[in-house]
């Protein structure tokens, strides 16, 4: 149960949203209890003022069934969100310094991950929330009624701990179908995922076809679960319906018993008898939720495993206090660098960049053009040597100054699938629109004809070309105020003439008197723009 309640376990608000709830299920066994008596007392035709009280019983039971109800949804929903916002960040801060190990690269991993999370907020919510709710009232409702017959309270132990029973047996039955059907739903947003993702390429090579018979499968694989599950839930909800036939036969034949013997009034008959119905509607409430738990517990069980993880030596992000107020150069001094589990990329690597320089790096694939780029981010630690900047280790820096110092565009610049002036103040928050447009006129962009800093991107940066994207991230990079730019393959898929205005417009926006440019290539055709060139060899 600890699992299903991962997400607000520090959620103070979860614990009140549960007495809520237990409050609104005694409102609805009391409306079932002062209904039952209002009719059987009205029948006898006593004075009205004998049933005034039971009328404002009702109406207040029914008012505070449905005022509980609201109030829980609302109390619960808000304390599971905070709690999933909460995981969110934990889990965005946890998989960060795994970036250079090319986790970006694994959608599928990551759209699992996405749908683990989501499924969380069905323990509290739909599992533990239920349990509580009924096992609560039911024992309170037995002690109350142990007050007017022990006798009775017993039979109704024991008929509600037989229902609780069937329950749990029902669930257990409708729990392999609940888990396939996750599992078909992972399949299903994981190839619509790739079939959108792939979409160009799969028109390229005419392969539509396969990728659409693919997702259709997994289409109807889900829907044939789908229909299994609703055909459980029925038999579920029938056999509930059973239990409570047997219920009010068992309870009519014991009280008839009680009743001869005049232990207990014709008015309260009809309450005992009448009252199993109540409890129906908690047990039935039980069987879905109860059918998600085993999927849950495994949810949790996968982010707990990434929540637990230790983050190796390498890809811990360090950042200390010291503030970087100029750029003047940086410094690496015999570094080595590695990924986790894997042999020496780059050894006894040294490099010193001076503001207002401009600096060109090739070599070929697996040289580690590219772990050079991480280092100077900090996004992989040196497994020795050392990075300095104006003679400050990298890592005794203030995040902040060192997100200032260095900054990253890589090959295809990511652009949220939003507007452009949220784009833009990704850089900086707190950017008017003045200066965005001023950043975006620096780069030679304007899109006032298509509506401004209100355009929408589109996903992928759809709506834009490979050009423009460049460009917007150029102008993120001008807002942001980055002393040392670099660019990783900046004119990949580009023509040899767009390649080399791409890069005579990153020099000259930003090689100048505070910053330097670091452009990492293959393309050893726009090497002659550079001032100083240096050529990795892959290690052997």
């Amino acid at each position: 149960m600890l699992d299903w309640l991962m997400i607000v376990r520090r959620q103070k608000g979860y614990a009140l949203a549960v007495f809520i709830a237990v409050l609104q299920g005694i409102s609805a066994v009391a409306l079932l209890a002062s209904s039952a008596w209002l009719i059987s007392r009205a029948a006898q035709q006593p004075p009205v003022l004998y049933l005034s009280i039971a009328v404002v019983g009702v109406r207040a039971f029914a008012i505070g069934r449905a005022f509980f109800r609201y109030l829980e949804r609302l109390v619960s929903h808000d304390s599971v969100f905070r709690g999933l916002g909460r995981l969110r960040t934990q889990l965005v801060e946890k998989l960060t310094p795994f970036i250079p190990a090319a986790i970006r690269s694994n959608s599928e991993r990551l759209t699992n991950l996405v749908i683990d999370t989501e499924k969380l907020q069905d323990g509290p919510l739909r599992v533990v929330t239920p349990i509580l709710v009924s096992a609560v009232t039911s024992i309170l409702s037995i002690l109350l009624i142990a007050w007017r017959s022990l006798e009775l309270a017993i039979i109704f132990a024991i008929l509600l701990l037989l229902g609780h029973v069937l329950v749990f047996m029902m669930a257990r039955f409708t729990r392999r179908s609940d888990t396939a059907f996750d599992e078909a739903s992972q399949e299903v947003q994981i190839k619509l995922f790739q079939h959108l993702s792939f979409y160009r390429l799969n028109r390229d090579f005419d392969t539509q076809a396969n990728s659409l018979a693919g997702l259709d499968a997994a289409f109807t694989r889900q829907g044939n679960l789908a229909g299994k599950i609703a055909l459980l839930s029925g038999a579920a909800a029938a056999l509930v319906q059973l239990w409570l036939l047997a219920a009010i036969v068992s309870i009519s034949v014991f009280i008839s018993n009680l009743l001869a013997q005049d232990s207990i009034s014709a008015v309260e008959v009809a309450v005992f008898i009448l009252l199993p119905l109540a409890f129906a509607d908690l047990l039935a409430a039980m069987v879905p939720g109860l059918a998600l738990g085993r999927s849950v517990t495994k949810a949790a069980s996968r982010v707990k495993e990434i929540l637990n993880a230790e983050v190796p030596n390498q890809l811990q992000i360090r950042s200390g206090s010291d503030q970087l107020s100029k750029f003047e150069y940086l410094r690496l001094a015999a570094v080595a660098v590695s990924y986790p589990n894997a042999p020496t990329v780059i050894d006894d690597f040294s490099l010193q960049l001076n503001a207002g320089e401009s600096l060109f790096i090739t070599g070929a694939s697996g040289s580690g053009k590219s772990s050079i780029a991480f280092v100077l981010t900090g996004l992989l630690q040196p497994d020795a040597g050392k990075y300095l900047i104006n003679g400050i280790e990298f890592s005794a820096l203030s995040r902040q100054s060192q997100v200032g110092a260095v900054g990253l565009i890589e090959q295809a610049p990511h652009i949220f699938p939003e507007s452009l002036r949220v784009n833009l103040k990704l850089a900086k928050p707190d950017a008017s629109d003045d200066e965005m447009l001023a950043a975006l006129s620096a780069v030679g962009l304007n899109f006032d004809e298509r509506g401004g800093l209100d355009l929408a991107l589109g996903e992928g940066a759809a709506f834009v070309s490979g050009g423009e994207a460049h460009r917007i991230a150029l102008a993120r990079a001008i807002l942001a105020n980055t002393s040392v730019l670099i660019l990783d393959e900046p004119s990949a898929n580009l023509d040899y003439q767009r390649a080399r205005d791409v890069i005579d417009l990153y020099l000259a926006t930003w090689a100048g008197q505070n910053r330097a440019l670091i452009v990492i290539s293959h393309d050893l055709t726009l090497a002659d723009k550079f001032q100083r060139v240096i050529r990795l060899e892959t290690r052997n």
